[in-house]
């Protein structure tokens, strides 16, 4: 069966190959050429590929597998041959789905208004109190410690429960940050002091909790806009700059992940011992849609995509009535019981992934429906965050793709583990972006209008002298 699951996953690898040529053939000047290794069909497809053909020999010989998962060998070829309707559902829409490319968006190139720098200024201010907010409302952490900070981890994810105001302040925070990051990128002159401020108020905390998605988010971000400025300027972007900038963050992840390992007891110390084995558990959605397949008897017709929606954000502390288990965690209970602890209350979820929901929900159709929803998502946000850093004008759709795509979409694993999540995630993110627009434009024109002021009341003083 070993060796059996490594032919599958060759097979795999040959027949989803050719969506993956097409896509590149298509997309890579379209993308900025060494940019394609960001763009959604490079990371879907390697995420897939590590997941439906990397890793299936190592869950067969045991070494790879959830206690609460219990499936038949047989359907790892059922699940196998079934995703590749997702991908080819993917390949079809990101291929039809009419979007401007990196060339066409070059010729729209315009001196940038005359207030960047001002918005800039407003995103990074609002930023840095956002970033105080958070700090402000976090508990006790404990003291300042290598040997602590997986400690400190838990302290803060504990007290996430029931008090989603500092999730939002966070989230505020890194929004204005990468508008700032943005807008400063246009900027003959960029407020360098209120950056260096804004910049450090937000990473320390994140890395003093360790949030490592988030601090690689800002710093992918940066790499990201410094690549667009490039391309502005007329410049080539290689594949070897790509990744030397994803092996610095890579780097950057891994360390502090392995700082958490240094708190004894904790789980993070698997990470510590052997971090090549805590990288390909992330990869687990293929065992997930195995257990699916299994056991999955009626389907949901949509109903766990609309509660994770609707529900997933809402604060309990207003909606009282708020279920402790629904959209994706309801499904996860249904597939896999075992992973869910008697009292309800999980320090861990376990999403059944963007698959098991799609046929959760659709059977093998869904399968091919989730596929062709991403590619549309996905194709979209990314053109818009490829606008952001090239265009200067009309900035609103563009800002608000950019921030989506670094907190929502650069990550494969965001939208395969599950696809519910993703969708509640892209809305609120969206809402949240707009709100943030619309404080940074309020304060530049507030802020314009009183320099006009004062500029004609010098003028006008200077007449009359």
């Amino acid at each position: 069966m070993y060796g059996l699951s490594i032919l599958t996953g060759i097979a795999l690898v040959l027949l989803t190959l050719p969506g993956f040529v097409l896509l590149a053939r298509r997309e890579w000047d379209r993308s900025g050429a060494g940019l394609f290794l960001l763009s959604p069909p490079c990371v879907f497809y390697i995420a897939y590929l590590a997941s439906f053909a990397l890793r299936p020999p190592f869950q067969v010989a045991g070494l790879l597998q959830y206690d609460f998962t219990s499936i038949p060998d047989s359907n790892l070829f059922v699940a196998q041959a079934t995703s590749m309707l997702t991908w080819y559902g993917f390949v079809i829409t990101y291929c039809l789905t009419p979007a401007q490319g990196v060339p066409e968006l070059l010729a729209q190139r315009r001196p940038a208004p005359t207030d960047m720098r001002l918005r800039a200024s407003a995103a990074y201010g609002l930023s840095i109190l956002a970033s105080v907010a958070f700090v402000y409302s976090l508990p006790a952490l404990g003291s300042l410690t290598l040997e602590n900070f997986g400690n400190i981890r838990v302290t803060y994810l504990n007290a996430l429960f029931g008090a989603g105001h500092i999730y939002l302040f966070n989230l505020l925070a890194g929004t204005l940050l990468l508008m700032g990051l943005v807008l400063s990128s246009f900027c003959r002159r960029s407020p360098r002091i209120l950056a260096i401020v804004a910049w450090t108020a937000y990473l320390l905390p994140n890395a003093l909790v360790t949030n490592r998605f988030l601090v690689s988010a800002a710093l992918f971000a940066l790499l990201f806009v410094l690549a667009l400025k490039r391309i502005r300027r007329g410049k080539h972007i290689s594949l070897l700059m790509v990744m030397g900038g994803l092996a610095v963050l890579a780097a950057i992840g891994a360390a502090l992940g392995l700082v958490r390992g240094l708190s004894a007891g904790l789980e993070y110390a698997e990470e510590h011992r052997d971090p090549l084995v805590f990288f390909l558990w992330s990869f687990d959605m293929s065992e997930y849609f195995q257990t699916a397949l299994q056991n999955v008897r009626t389907f949901d017709v949509g109903q766990s995509w609309l509660e994770d929606l609707f529900l997933q954000f809402l604060p309990r502390a207003i909606f009282s009535w708020k279920p402790q288990i629904y959209g994706a965690i309801r499904l996860e209970a249904e597939v896999m019981p075992g992973s869910i602890p008697a009292d309800g209350i999980m320090n861990a979820t376990y999403p059944i992934s963007m698959f098991g929901e799609a046929y959760a929900n659709f059977g093998i159709p869904g399968l091919l429906l989730v596929g062709l929803a991403s590619g549309v998502l996905l194709k979209l946000v990314f053109a818009g965050a490829l606008k952001a850093g090239i265009v200067s004008r009309h900035q609103f759709w563009p800002l608000l793709c950019f921030c989506l795509f670094v907190l929502a979409c650069a990550n494969a694993l965001g939208y395969l583990r599950s696809f519910g999540w993703f969708l509640s995630m892209l809305m609120f993110h969206g809402v949240v972006a707009a709100f943030c627009y619309g404080a940074v434009w309020t304060i530049a024109q507030l802020g314009s209008g009183a320099i006009q002021g004062a500029a004609r009341s010098t003028s006008q003083g200077a007449t009359h002298a």
